[in-house]
């Protein structure tokens, strides 16, 4: 029980941005209970969030030692540690730590995704299609590998195969929107099918309403299509799911209303994108170039606003 309530108590810390104390507390729990995966999972966290990402690789591998040593099942600090150090370029060491997760949680899907995803982006595409190929046949309603694979077959061109999957990922996972999204974003994109796109775009918030990223996606194809009345009922739709806080929804609407010409309307949509999350770069550029378009003397706040914008860009 005190090494869950210092983890409990560190992760309020770490929520109040008081990392030291944080720190500590994880420290504690782990101290007092080496084989509680959580603690040693939410102390890598900290340190990655912190910078610190040599620490925080050090860290998961002394947690994944209990691990290892005790015969426990934790997929997810294997996932986690594996991701950072595929961030480092450390391809060959994230292989190992993804292969001993493995040995212990053998039917984790997400684990043999994020390998997957590994292999794909170094372009081993047959090694990728193996690990989604498992990952789907050891845990079939986990939709998101199927989302994976059929992704990776569009990005090859091999549209039927593609298609075969994101069938059969519905088929298991049928409430996943997710699955539908990006269906209809290969069948509108690449294979330039825009009704059968907005059909699985329909499906998509008919399965779950507040999902976003299928408003969002749906409205971008219709900008793309020059369809901006229907492009902007869909920003609605997306910014009614979650008031003020979706800062994509918000910036799309900015880009959108500049493309109609009310750039009093572009630059206050950009505004609120930045106030919902001040770290969308993207929306400092595109207010500022709103700026320069409204007045003269707009270059002096342009200028400012680029400035900004590179500053968050270079402090992530």
């Amino acid at each position: 029980i005190a090494c869950k309530i210092s983890h409990w108590w560190g992760i309020e810390e770490r929520k109040q941005g008081n990392a030291d104390e944080a720190r500590k507390l994880f420290h504690d729990a782990t101290r007092i209970e080496p084989n509680y995966m959580s603690a040693w999972l939410s102390w890598g966290l900290l340190e990655k969030e912190l910078g610190n990402l040599e620490r925080a690789c050090e860290i998961f591998e002394e947690g994944a030692s209990f691990a290892i040593k005790h015969s426990l099942k934790s997929p997810f600090l294997f996932q986690t540690w594996g991701r950072l150090e595929e961030q480092r370029r450390n391809y060959q060491r994230a292989r190992q730590v993804f292969a001993e997760g493995l040995k212990l949680s053998a039917s984790s899907a997400p684990l043999m995704q994020t390998w997957g995803l590994l292999e794909e982006r170094q372009a081993n595409y047959d090694q990728a299609r193996e690990l989604f190929q498992r990952g789907a046949a050891a845990e079939p309603t986990f939709g998101s590998i199927f989302q994976s694979w059929a992704l990776l077959e569009a990005r090859l061109r091999r549209y039927g195969e593609s298609t075969r999957v994101f069938e059969l990922g519905i088929q298991n996972d049928p409430q996943n929107a997710a699955l539908y999204t990006s269906w209809a974003l290969v069948e509108g994109r690449n294979k330039g099918n825009v009704s059968l796109a907005r059909d699985l775009f329909k499906k998509a918030v008919d399965v779950d309403p507040k999902f976003n990223g299928a408003w969002n996606a749906w409205a971008a194809m219709e900008v793309e299509l020059r369809n901006y009345n229907i492009a902007s009922d869909l920003l609605h739709k997306a910014m009614e799911c979650s008031p003020s806080h979706d800062a994509v929804a918000l910036h799309s609407f900015g880009v959108l209303q500049g493309k109609m010409g009310s750039l009093g309307s572009s630059r206050e949509a950009f505004q609120k994108a930045l106030a919902a999350d001040p770290s969308h770069t993207i929306s400092y550029q595109a207010w500022a170039l709103v700026e320069e378009r409204l007045n003269p003397d707009g270059l002096t706040e342009a200028r400012r606003l680029f400035k900004e914008g590179t500053a968050h860009a270079l402090s992530d």
